[in-house]
């Protein structure tokens, strides 16, 4: 019975770590599009402003993220490998 719970723990942890880099890839996403969406925008507007400096620091934080002691703490993936992927999405 305890291989059970065990069982289940891992797999709730497994679950929380991919839900917590799903998450940091989707912020990273979606400040990269908003940004891009300011950019090429003239005369923003005082909200526009405000909101194109928190989507850059949504991407700054999430690119920190992939980079961190606490992603490497939480996976074995490279946290290199999947900015290099992300930004090849933005690459024309």
């Amino acid at each position: 019975m305890t291989r059970d719970i065990d069982h289940v723990s891992v797999n709730a942890f497994e679950e929380l770590v991919n839900g917590i880099v799903v998450r940091a890839v989707d912020d990273y996403r979606t400040s990269r599009r908003k940004l891009k969406e300011f950019e090429e925008k003239e005369g923003l507007t005082e909200k526009q402003i405000k909101n194109r400096n928190k989507y850059g620091r949504l991407l700054s934080d999430s690119s920190r993220f992939f980079h961190s002691e606490w992603f490497f703490a939480l996976t074995e993936v490279s946290g290199e490998k999947i900015l290099q992927t992300l930004e090849s999405e933005y690459e024309n």
